[in-house]
Parts: C-alpha cells; sequence; structure tokens
C-alpha cells in the first residue's frame, strides 16, 4: 500500500491508497460512527446485548396437590358406586335364590287374626319353599305362602291359591286324593294311597272339606267360582292331640277338627 502508484499493476483503492497487483485488497474501514459513540476496533462486530433472560417462575405443588386429591375424590365415589352396585346385585341374587317376601294375597293382620297374635307371612318361592315345607298334599305346585307366630303365638301353617277355569276340576282331583286312590298293579295286587280326607263341609264356599292331621298340619280346602284355596295349620295350643275314634271308619287326631276352623277363618280371608 502506498499514497502512490509504485509501477504497472498497481490500483487505487477507495480509500484513495495504491495497492500491488499480487496483493489482496483489505476491505474498508467502517464508517465513523456519530459525534459521542466510541468506534469498534476494525474487524469486529459490535456488542450485541444479551437476549432478555425471563425471570423462572417457580411451579406452585398446589396444582398438583389439587389434582390427586381430585383423583382420589374420583376413585373414592367410583368405589361407593360400584358397592352399592355390588349390593343390589347381591339383594336381588339372593331374593331370587331364598324368595320370600309378603305373600301376594294374604295380609300379616289377616293371618294373625285367625292364627294368633304375631303372625307374619311369607311368600313361598325358591328356597324358601324348601326351608318352610308345610302339608304340601294339596296344591303342592300352586302359589303359596307360609305362616309362622311368634311368643305365645308361635303355630305355623300354609295357604295356597289358585284362580282360573279350572278350579271345580282341580277341586275333585284333591278331593280323590284325599279320599285314597286304588291303583292295580296285576296278579291281583291294588296298591292304595294314603287317604288325608276328614269331612265334607256345608255352606261354606261352593264346595269344601277339611283334611287330617300329616303330621305336620291339618286344614281346609275351598272352592268358591274360580278360585281354590287350601289352609292348613298347626296351631300353639296345650289340648293333647290324642286319637278321636268316635267313628271307627275315620280315625283321626282330636285337634283335626280345631285345625280345620282355624284353616277356614284363613281360607275366609283370601277369599274376600
Amino acid at each position: 500500500m502506498s499514497d502512490t502508484s509504485q509501477g504497472p499493476g498497481w490500483w487505487l483503492a477507495s480509500d484513495n491508497k495504491w495497492y500491488p497487483p499480487a496483493g489482496t485488497p483489505a476491505p474498508p474501514p467502517p464508517p465513523l460512527p456519530p459525534s459521542g459513540q466510541p468506534q469498534p476496533p476494525y474487524g469486529t462486530h459490535p456488542m450485541q446485548p444479551p437476549p432478555y433472560a425471563q425471570p423462572v417462575q417457580k411451579k406452585s405443588g398446589k396444582g398438583c396437590l389439587i389434582a390427586v386429591l381430585v383423583v382420589f375424590g374420583l376413585l373414592a365415589a367410583l368405589a361407593i358406586v360400584a358397592g352399592v352396585l355390588v349390593s343390589m346385585f347381591a339383594d336381588d341374587v339372593a331374593d331370587n335364590a331364598l324368595g320370600g317376601g309378603d305373600c301376594p294375597f294374604l295380609s300379616d293382620e289377616e293371618a294373625a287374626a285367625a292364627l294368633g297374635a304375631g303372625t307374619t307371612t311369607m311368600e313361598m318361592s325358591g328356597l324358601s319353599g324348601v326351608l318352610v315345607m308345610i302339608d304340601s298334599r294339596v296344591m303342592p305346585d300352586d302359589q303359596d305362602c307360609s305362616l309362622q307366630g311368634s311368643g305365645e303365638a308361635a303355630g305355623l301353617g300354609r295357604v295356597a291359591r289358585y284362580e282360573g277355569p279350572n278350579a271345580s276340576r282341580k277341586y275333585q282331583e284333591e278331593l280323590t286324593k284325599a279320599r285314597g286312590i286304588s291303583e292295580s298293579r296285576g296278579n291281583g295286587m291294588t296298591v292304595t294311597t294314603d287317604e288325608y280326607f276328614n269331612k265334607e263341609l256345608r255352606g261354606v264356599g261352593d264346595e269344601a272339606f277339611c283334611t287330617k292331621s300329616s303330621g305336620l298340619g291339618a286344614g281346609a280346602l275351598v272352592r268358591k267360582g274360580n278360585t281354590l284355596v287350601y289352609a292348613s295349620v298347626v296351631a300353639n295350643t296345650s289340648a293333647s292331640p290324642g286319637v278321636d275314634l268316635s267313628n271307627p271308619n275315620n280315625a283321626k287326631l282330636g285337634t283335626d277338627d280345631m285345625h280345620c276352623e282355624i284353616a277356614q277363618g284363613i281360607v275366609a280371608a283370601v277369599l274376600r
């Protein structure tokens, strides 16, 4: 570099300096800054201010705590709902398996009026029909309820009801069974089923008769129109059943007639 040309090939640069032909011209210096501002050294870049530093925000633990409480609350609610559903399902299964419930055609009050204060009724279905088996000789396949007393009225009973156009035919079938059915088995052998007919009843329904004790109760079968009702009871009594031989052709327990009268009161309540 020179203030004047030194020979052929020298060239004048914009800084009014002469440079030799083989050299690479250096870039001109940057323009001077306005007055009052210091000029950075040649070949360097002005200092850039560092980016604005965002303040670091501390995360609060309150949000996490609320989230955890919400999750636990939902789990607790689900547990309660599940418990209620399981309880309802278990109750439903128990009801279907055990049966029971209020008798649909005889109230506790009506049963207590006939069998004694404190008597309650329960529909016999499911296992309840097996657990409370009382005199199933008559109408064994029809809708029935059990009767059970408490305290001093510790009697037991069963009441069955049929409603339909076959009531008269069913009554005659039950009467035939009660009198005992004889069946020939050939070779002169005849088999007769046990008879449990006690006596016919007059003025009770359209037709009716009493049964003897089966060891689990004695009662009355009554038909009124298309309704057939059988009630059998074992009353809480201090009377000795004994054996009634007043009719040699019809031996029975001394309490059979009493049980028939009590049963008639139950039947009358159902037929109302």
